[in-house]
């Protein structure tokens, strides 16, 4: 038997082994080759519109060093818009090598589906949140209508804001969900507003007394307080507690003139003494000490691979997808 020659029952299994290879053909279809920052396959913009973008993108490049670069394919060659940008992304090495800053804005309109594949270089100024924000409020809406141009503007224009850190671009819903978790001023007011309080009428009347343990404690018991106040809550707050604050430190600082409190603070005990009678800064009273005598006491503290022309980035670090 010739053995160049194939029986029947091999043929087939050759044949089924060849269609089984050609159903892995859209898998590994060949990547489109860039064109520029802007490579509409798609032919969903105008000569002007690419040429501004272009020119948009290419400035923003020479500006930040970072690329975005916009792609539109007719089809994804059946793999999902995710599995299709992070080949994309790689393939063609968007972004600066060492600092792996590129963008990818991907758009298969008749898939309709786009996403924004980000650089691991980006991913702090334009995380998955804001990425999903800027798809649904800038790009879905103008896509929706069946404005391809104006929404792929919309889309670049924010994150080119983005990208050259513009704080009020970068205001993702995040942001804006955690700023609603924010306790009320109805709520902050009462519950920081006695702390404050207390630890400020301390400080007046370690102040007036000149005795340094209650000035420092009080002033901290304040402070700390009023720092949380501007951290995690409203101006109103702030302005309500800073005057009060200030309020109980004067509050403080009168009621240290009386003999009570100087006795207290500084000896210890109620013991009488003249307002203008000099006096020194110390640490503060012993409680127990004797009457009328001066404390010996002190206290005690201690402190404790690319086809392209692209700069060579790798794959994408995150970003966002989304339907219209």
């Amino acid at each position: 038997m010739d053995p160049h020659v194939l029986k029947p029952k091999w043929r087939l299994r050759l044949l089924v082994a060849s269609w089984l290879v050609a159903l892995q053909i859209p898998l590994l279809a060949a990547l489109p080759t860039p064109t520029g920052y802007v490579n509409d396959f798609a032919s969903v913009l105008d000569e002007s519109a690419e040429a501004y973008l272009e020119t948009f993108l290419q400035t923003l490049e020479r500006q930040t060093s970072a690329e975005v670069v916009l792609v539109t394919v007719t089809s994804l060659e059946g793999t999902t818009i995710e599995e299709y940008a992070n080949r994309l992304f790689a393939d063609w090495g968007i972004g600066k090598r060492q600092q792996d800053n590129g963008v990818l804005l991907l758009v298969s309109p008749n898939d309709r589906t786009v996403r924004i594949e980000v650089g691991y270089g980006l991913e702090p100024v334009l995380p998955d949140g804001l990425a999903g924000e800027i798809i649904r409020t800038e790009i879905i809406p103008e896509f929706r209508t069946g404005n391809y141009p104006r929404g792929i503007g919309r889309g670049l224009n924010r994150i080119a804001q983005v990208v050259r850190r513009d704080p009020e671009a970068a205001s993702s819903e995040a942001s804006l969900d955690a700023a609603r978790d924010v306790p009320p001023a109805m709520i902050i007011i009462p519950f920081l507003g006695t702390f404050i309080v207390l630890g400020a009428f301390a400080a007046g009347l370690g102040w007036r007394t000149k005795t340094y343990t209650p000035l420092l404690s009080g002033a901290l018991f304040a402070g700390i307080p009023l720092l949380m106040t501007v951290a995690v809550s409203s101006l109103l707050s702030l302005v309500v507690l800073l005057p009060l604050g200030m309020a109980a430190v004067a509050m403080g600082y009168r009621r240290g003139r009386s003999a009570y409190w100087v006795g207290m603070l500084r000896r210890g005990a109620p013991d009488p003494m003249r307002r203008d009678e000099p006096s020194s800064w110390i640490t503060g009273g012993v409680p127990g000490s004797s009457t009328g005598g001066s404390s010996d006491s002190t206290g005690d503290s201690t402190g404790s691979s690319s086809s392209s022309d692209f700069g060579g980035g790798s794959s994408g670090g995150g970003g966002a997808s989304g339907r219209w």
